[in-house]
């Protein structure tokens, strides 16, 4: 996404919140296994945003997976997370019009004021950027 990498970069304190939001999807939509990015050599944190950041396949249900998915990531108060999953529904809003209506519909009336409720606190200096992106993402997209 355009914005992680103007906010992101290689020699940042925060290269593994730059590693997961890269690779966010790939357990979830790729057939890479948790323990094959721990052979990979990737970090313990940068792991653990990962999985924070993954639907369970497992769940045939997209809404309980999603939904479930954010139980995780209140339950961990992981700010990092929660920062790339507000950049990952700016991304996939931006992509919606490919989308039926009724899943655009749910990602614009509830998944972004959701997830904008429920990051309320992140609200300080290096946090915020995330929120506008998407309050900015979804007042474009209902224009």
């Amino acid at each position: 996404n355009e914005l992680v990498s103007k906010l992101h970069h290689w020699d940042d304190p925060d290269v593994e919140m730059f590693l997961a939001s890269l690779l966010h999807d790939i357990v979830e939509d790729g057939d890479t296994s948790f323990q094959e990015l721990v052979d990979m050599g990737f970090s313990r944190k940068t792991i653990e945003l990962i999985y924070l950041c993954t639907h369970n396949k497992e769940i045939e249900n997209k809404t309980e997976r999603w939904t479930l998915m954010i139980a995780q990531l209140i339950e961990a108060r992981n700010e990092e997370a929660w920062c790339i999953k507000l950049m990952d529904l700016s991304d996939n809003l931006t992509q919606c019009k490919g989308l039926t209506e009724e899943n655009r519909k749910f990602m614009m009336e509830v998944k972004a004021p959701l997830m904008l409720r429920l990051t309320e606190h992140l609200n300080n200096g290096f946090y915020r950027p995330y929120r506008n992106h998407l309050e900015k993402t979804l007042e474009d997209i209902k224009k």
